[in-house]
């Protein structure tokens, strides 16, 4: 139990170091961290080992290798389907999010679409408020590489009404993403709006952190 415990303790500590990966690009070292954290993790967790190597494989996206990240994220959702008993669905949403968001960059978007849309799915049933907020802003950039800008716009904006609600501080990313869809839906006065809006929400939050 004390192991379990550690280990636990190892991949929440990953957890927090990859939710500030872009801050001074982090993601060389977070690499070579979490393939150590990967292979640490001992048989009978495969809930970890499928956080662990979700966070991997994104991070492998990041610095510039969609491949090898797909190669990761492969082995991440064969553990997670023979272990669906036992994968909480917190994991499995940000997985499906990254397999979206890698098949993007490798330009394979028929296999984007379905896992895009069944992390809503799965966020959504679960009441995953946080997860819902990135498994939609995910759809809406799988729809928006697809050329679908109203269904992007529509993706993103529900997004960012769940950001307003339950994460306001971390909404600016979000109005980012929407005035690029409005943007390529051609609302360029609504993409402007979102843009301004962002703006303005992140000065007021700059100013109540001080």
């Amino acid at each position: 139990d004390a192991v379990a415990l550690d280990v636990d303790h190892v991949v929440h500590e990953a957890r927090r170091a990859f939710s500030g990966g872009w801050s001074a690009y982090r993601w060389p070292e977070l690499r070579e961290r979490l393939e150590r954290v990967a292979a640490a993790i001992p048989a009978g967790r495969p809930d970890l080992e499928v956080a662990a190597l979700t966070m991997l494989g994104a991070a492998r996206r990041h610095l510039g290798a969609p491949e090898e990240s797909a190669r990761v994220l492969d082995r991440a959702a064969a553990l997670a389907a023979q272990n669906a008993a036992v994968v909480p669905d917190p994991p499995l949403v940000h997985l499906l999010e990254h397999v979206a968001l890698t098949d993007v960059a490798l330009g394979d978007l028929d296999h984007a679409v379905p896992a895009a849309r069944r992390a809503v799915r799965v966020a959504s049933a679960a009441r995953l408020s946080g997860e819902l907020m990135k498994a939609l802003g995910t759809l809406g950039l799988v729809e928006l590489a697809r050329g679908r800008s109203a269904a992007a716009v529509d993706a993103q904006a529900r997004a960012l009404d769940i950001a307003h609600v339950y994460r306001p501080a971390g909404c600016v990313r979000t109005h980012a993403y929407l005035a690029q869809a409005r943007g390529a839906a051609g609302d360029l006065e609504g993409a402007r709006a979102a843009f301004e809006e962002g703006l303005a929400h992140a000065a007021e939050h700059s100013a109540a952190g001080q």
